[in-house]
């Protein structure tokens, strides 16, 4: 019992950890804070997957629990991303698009998906990803943008097989 107190009072001074990546110091309280994150996440998944099986017609209740749980799902994948953890930030997306893709949400984050994708110099994903943007939400905000980077990568494509 006294080592759980004197592990606990250590993170409360301030204990650090390196990050497995390398860069700054982590501090114990960030790590706590991305632990709490990925637990209410799972919460969040959890209530939904029991809710809908319980029962069918969703609440007022669980609207608002719902956009809730969307608009977190949104600041932990922007977080991902400026975590540079592209693979994180495509998991919780996804997972934006599967739970509700008719969200006023989901076609940034498809949008996202596709750049992350960039980042990890996989064209073939960024493309599949534009391509879905593009079939689901040709009427949105972002489909300019998204259409041209599409091009853009499309015409480097036809470049580097030409030479």
């Amino acid at each position: 019992m006294r080592r759980f107190f004197a592990n606990r009072d250590r993170n409360r001074l301030g204990a650090t950890f390196e990050p497995r990546y390398g860069g700054d110091t982590l501090h114990a309280t960030d790590v706590r804070k991305r632990k709490l994150a990925f637990t209410t996440l799972f919460i969040f998944l959890l209530i939904i997957t029991v809710s809908h099986k319980w029962n069918g017609t969703v609440g007022l209740l669980e609207k608002a629990r719902r956009e809730a749980f969307l608009e977190n799902l949104e600041a932990l994948g922007k977080d991902c991303i400026a975590e540079q953890e592209y693979l994180g930030a495509i998991l919780v997306f996804e997972t934006m698009l599967k739970e509700s893709p008719e969200s006023p949400l989901a076609d940034e984050a498809l949008c996202r998906v596709g750049l992350c994708w960039l980042c990890l110099d996989n064209s073939d994903g960024a493309m599949e990803a534009w391509e879905r943007f593009l079939k689901l939400y040709p009427d949105s905000e972002l489909a300019p943008k998204v259409r041209q980077s599409y091009l853009i990568i499309m015409k480097d494509r036809l470049r580097r097989q030409s030479v």
